[in-house]
């Protein structure tokens, strides 16, 4: 018995060792959702490396952190203190447990975080207090992989200080913004508030009813009053409009989170009785096409440039098919990469837009005759197939009727160099004359030096005086 107390003694000593030097801690305990909270890692020495945080992405979003060192002398003796500070968005209601986070070999001890849900009656609370934000959604029922507009407004009578809108998320679909946000007041029950609109386009990907939209959400910072009872006319004595030397001297930042009523839909999956294997829906669909040079006669190998441009309204630009155009009996295609881009409009919507050309080259002297090029798409709003054709195009190429023929570059040769005959037979003399003015320089040189020489001893003191 002495002997199994002696090693659970030596155990719970070696536990606490492990813990000694790191610790973890959290600012608050209990925060509600999309609030964030600060986890502190600690350590009595120095540390060289990052600690292990990839155990966190689980529950948590990591929105950035911050070391620091603080140093302290106590009855002489010297300590210091390294401290991280992450900033931690929990992604789950509920009791979240931090785990043991590894710091060069040592472990701090798991800590736990309560995440209340945003009730509806917080919600209600914070309608009432000013803030609240609306989602809605341009249809409830849409094909898969077609458009659908979500647009949120965040009211604001409370004076909003700092923030950012958190999109929509549905499972398995794709969801980017779109457009520029708009700034406007509206009126609400007698009050008017600060409105900001901002609109994401969704594409689901997967067929299904009832489909929950998980709604879109703000976290900031509002302006909180620090005391009450203060009197505004004390704080605002020249009579500067709204609340501003009040709000400067008497508030501090509040962090808030708010967000909208969850929204059902119901995703259609394609028809079954479509033609072609491309499942494109979309609004509306255009497309174009352009030629240079703008002529009807091109001479044979001279290259002829047909761009085809597609616009679809509802469509992103990568849902866009590439556009292929084959090789005739008598020319030659050579197709450039396509460009696929977005563009929006408010009174449009979301345009996807294709543009790709191709260099056409004649290699007979005939007409050239280009077929037609046929896109099939899916009308969303009338629930029809529909076909977009640019016509065949006909051209006549002049000129001989030989194919053309890749031109050889011929290396010229390189000239070889030799002396003419005077050259040769003078060319001892040239020798002489070089090594006789050689000679000449070099007795010059030496001449010069010596007299240098001389010319310097003779003006140097007499250090070492005749007896």
């Amino acid at each position: 018995m002495i002997k199994k107390l002696f090693y659970l003694s030596i155990m719970w000593i070696w536990a606490n060792l492990a813990y000694a030097t790191v610790s973890a801690t959290l600012n608050r305990s209990q925060i509600n959702e999309g609030q964030s909270v600060e986890l502190i890692l600690s350590s009595s020495d120095k540390k060289t490396k990052a600690p292990d945080l990839s155990s966190l992405k689980e529950n948590f979003e990591l929105a950035g952190q911050a070391t620091s060192q603080r140093t302290s002398i106590i009855n002489g003796v010297l300590s210091s203190q390294y401290e991280i500070r992450i900033n931690l968005i929990p992604l789950k209601v509920g009791t979240l447990t931090i785990p043991s986070l590894n710091w060069e070999g040592e472990m701090t001890k798991p800590v736990t975080l309560t995440v209340a849900s945003a009730s509806s009656a917080i919600k209600q609370e914070n309608k009432e207090d000013g803030l609240f934000i609306e989602g809605s959604l341009s249809a409830s029922e849409v094909y898969e992989n077609s458009e659908l507009i979500y647009t949120v407004r965040l009211y604001d009578r409370m004076g909003i200080v700092d923030g950012e809108i958190l999109p929509p998320q549905l499972e398995g679909a794709e969801i980017q913004a779109i457009g520029n946000d708009r700034a406007y007041t509206d009126e609400r029950n007698g009050q008017t508030y600060q409105v900001i609109e901002k609109q994401f386009v969704i594409f689901p990907k997967e067929a299904g009813t009832n489909l929950s939209v998980k709604p879109a959400a703000f976290r900031g910072f509002i302006f909180s009053p620090r005391t009450s009872g203060t009197d505004r006319s004390l704080l605002d004595p020249f009579g500067f409009p709204g609340d501003i030397i009040y709000r400067g001297l008497s508030s501090m930042q509040e962090e808030v989170f708010v967000r909208a009523e969850p929204l059902s839909l119901t995703v259609l999956p394609k028809p079954q009785e479509l033609v072609g294997q491309w499942w494109l829906p979309a609004r509306h669909l255009t497309m174009t096409e352009a030629f240079q040079p703008n002529r009807q006669e091109i001479q044979v190998g001279a290259p002829l440039t047909r761009t085809i441009r597609i616009e679809a309204k509802g469509v992103l630009g990568t849902q866009l098919p590439d556009i292929t155009m084959t090789d005739g009996p008598n020319f030659k295609v050579y197709p450039e990469a396509p460009q696929k881009s977005n563009a929006y409009a408010t009174s449009e919507g979301l345009i996807g837009i294709e543009e790709r050309s191709f260099v056409i080259i004649p290699l007979t002297a005939s007409s050239i005759n280009l077929p037609p090029i046929a896109l099939n798409w899916f009308n969303v709003t009338t629930g029809k197939q529909e076909t977009t054709t640019l016509p065949s195009r006909q051209f006549q190429a002049f000129g001989t009727s030989n194919i053309v023929q890749p031109i050889e570059t011929i290396e010229a040769p390189k000239p070889e160099i030799s002396l003419s005959p005077y050259a040769e037979e003078n060319a001892w003399l040239f020798f002489l004359g070089g090594l006789c003015i050689g000679l000449a320089g070099t007795f010059l040189l030496f001449f010069f030096l010596m007299r240098q020489k001389k010319h310097k001893k003779k003006h140097l003191p007499d250090l070492y005086p005749k007896r």
